[in-house]
């Protein structure tokens, strides 16, 4: 049987809130009630376990820090700390080192009154709308469905049991790739072999048929899903902004380089060239025949554009005075362009009704700190 992917349970202490751990983790308290299927999620005791979803999951050293010290405050046994990072005895560790700290043990322990269905049921192993309690006998090779307090039972996280892949990129294999979650069955496989890196990031095409993603050396591929090949088409220029973008009938891709808007043929391998200095984020309007650009008007001024696909009748959107646009997506009907400015310390994100012009800031966190919206 393939490995499952395994929830990490938490053991509440004495005083702890559902606060003080989400806050911990990094995690939206609403995530953990969810995952736990919290009733009344201001009223936990002492010894009861929590399911932690995924969340921050590392933690830097400080000086004078020990390992009793960081297992404390994360609540979890100092053997799994020291599990997790392979340290040996006795079990130094140094300012600046990145530790591994895991949510907390890989099992749940059985008490009074459990069942496996109601484990199932509690901890959301549920397939299809239905709890799973076979699921984790399976995981657990447990002859029957008996089971008694103080057993320790891995639980897994159940797929949903609906049509459907997701594209991700992973090093699980030693090396970044793209990889495919299937969600019918929980299955992972791993589409290419050293083609992918850190920053590859899979874009489906509409029709389901073909990844987009930039990987290693910057190098541009298309895997086609229906021939499990991955084609070579372009590579991206040192600190380009890998931005891909399909067209609506999934036979072209459109980037930007070289001060270049390039659209590209992935069935005939043909691409077309742009003129457009300075232009990035470019991607296609609903109708495949326009496409939206972001590139500086003569003043040097980002501005937004759109454009025939022929490089023809090229239209000003946004009338912009000094800062540059970050983020810019269009939305599926083509109505309106998001985009976030002006940078790195203050960032606000804006909406512009393309029909009319109209501008609207969309209200964002604190601070005008709002990134990739």
């Amino acid at each position: 049987m393939e490995k499952q992917s395994l929830q990490y349970f938490y053991t509440v202490r004495p005083g702890d809130t559902l606060h003080d751990i989400a806050r911990r983790r990094a995690l939206p308290i609403e995530t953990v009630i969810a995952a736990n299927n919290l009733t009344a999620p201001d009223k936990l005791f002492t010894g009861q376990q929590l399911s932690i979803p995924p969340g921050v999951t590392s933690y830097r050293v400080n000086v004078g820090d020990t390992i009793y010290q960081i297992s404390q405050f994360y609540g979890v046994p100092m053997s799994v700390i020291i599990e997790a990072n392979s340290l040996q005895a006795p079990y130094f560790i140094y300012p600046g080192q990145l530790l591994s700290i895991p949510a907390g043990v890989p099992y749940y322990i059985v008490q009074p009154g459990d069942t496996l269905f109601q484990i199932a049921r509690r901890f959301n192993v549920v397939t299809a709308g239905h709890s799973s309690p076979e699921l984790i006998r399976q995981v657990n090779q447990l002859p029957s469905v008996e089971i008694i307090p103080g057993m320790k039972l891995r639980i897994p996280f159940a797929p949903p049991g609906t049509n459907g892949l997701i594209a991700y990129t992973s090093n699980k294999s030693g090396i970044f790739d793209i990889w495919l979650y299937s969600l019918s069955n929980g299955k992972h496989v791993q589409l290419t072999r050293g083609l992918g890196a850190s920053f590859s990031e899979p874009i489906w095409a509409p029709d389901s048929t073909r990844i987009a993603f930039t990987g290693q050396n910057r190098f541009i591929y298309v895997f086609d899903l229906q021939i499990g090949k991955a084609a070579l088409i372009d590579q991206f220029e040192v600190e380009a902004l890998f931005t891909l973008h399909w067209s609506p009938n999934s036979q072209m891709l459109a980037y930007t380089k070289h001060d270049q808007i390039v659209l590209y043929n992935v069935t005939y391998h043909l691409a077309q060239i742009i003129a457009e200095p300075g232009a990035s984020d470019v991607q296609w309007f609903p109708s495949g025949e326009e496409i939206l650009f972001q590139a500086p008007d003569e003043s040097g001024v980002s501005q937004l554009f759109r454009m025939k696909t022929d490089g023809t009748s090229k239209q000003q959107i946004t009338q912009n005075q000094d800062f540059p646009f970050h983020n810019v997506y269009l939305s599926p009907d083509g109505r309106f362009a998001l985009y976030t400015s002006p940078g790195v310390s203050i960032s606000i994100i804006y909406s512009i009704d393309l029909t009319s012009g109209e501008l609207f800031e969309v209200r964002g966190g604190p601070l005008a700190k709002n990134y990739y919206p």
